[in-house]
């Protein structure tokens, strides 16, 4: 069963989200991922616009218990970078993690 990121919320779970978006680094000649915090605080003319293309998004999940589990999902750089489905596939990614260490008998992963 696939959980969103409000119901985990709900359960008593820390949930830290981050989308970082791909730039182009003028000064370097290269590419960069950045989240809208960081580049608000890069001088534009250093950094083009976010790009459409590329991306990743990061979720790290804190259970009740303390125990912490970090995923994340790439856009390839010739898809467009879609925030819903970056965090779909890394809360997939961190279900399948706690099921993997789970014991059998265990309800959490039914």
């Amino acid at each position: 069963m696939t959980k969103t990121v409000h119901q985990l919320r709900k359960e008593g779970h820390k949930v830290r989200v981050e989308h970082f978006r791909r730039y182009f680094d003028r000064t370097n000649g290269c590419y960069v991922y950045l989240t809208n915090y960081q580049y608000s605080l890069v001088n534009p003319m250093w950094v083009t616009g976010p790009l459409a293309t590329g991306g990743y998004t990061n979720i790290t999940l804190t259970t009740r218990s303390g125990s912490e589990y970090q995923a994340d999902a790439r856009c390839s750089t010739k898809e467009n970078y879609c925030k819903k489905a970056g965090v779909a596939l890394s809360l997939a990614r961190i279900i399948k993690l706690i099921c993997s260490k789970t014991p059998a008998g265990a309800n959490s992963c039914a």
